[in-house]
């Protein structure tokens, strides 16, 4: 939910929603999180994407893949699929926004 916290605070305007799998970071959430962003326990893999704009995921190399074809799949055309700092195995981003953090992580954008 940091992510969320955060654009929370920079773009009011946003109306957010996030999912976490594991117990003990969605706890995490429900006590930092504002009451504007709606917080789920559950699975990405049980959201409809259709009704996304922007869909941004932190998630393993390994469920990369399977995001990607959950994405073209469902979203709407022009919506956007950021992935902080893993890659589509054969897809090429339509923009990589360099992070400057302790990581050298970057956004990875591609429009559907």
């Amino acid at each position: 939910g940091t992510v969320l916290a955060w654009l929370d605070r920079q773009r009011p305007d946003l109306r957010l929603i996030g999912v976490e799998l594991a117990w003990l970071p969605w706890l995490m959430g429900c006590w930092r999180l504002p009451r504007s962003a709606v917080w789920l326990h559950g699975d990405y893999r049980e959201l409809d994407f259709s009704v996304y704009d922007g869909v941004y995921a932190y998630l393993s190399s390994a469920a990369m893949p399977e995001l990607w074809q959950k994405a073209r799949a469902e979203m709407r055309p022009g919506a956007l699929l950021i992935s902080n700092t893993f890659a589509v195995p054969g897809q090429i981003p339509d923009e990589i926004v360099e992070l400057n953090d302790w990581k050298g992580g970057k956004l990875l954008i591609w429009r559907m």
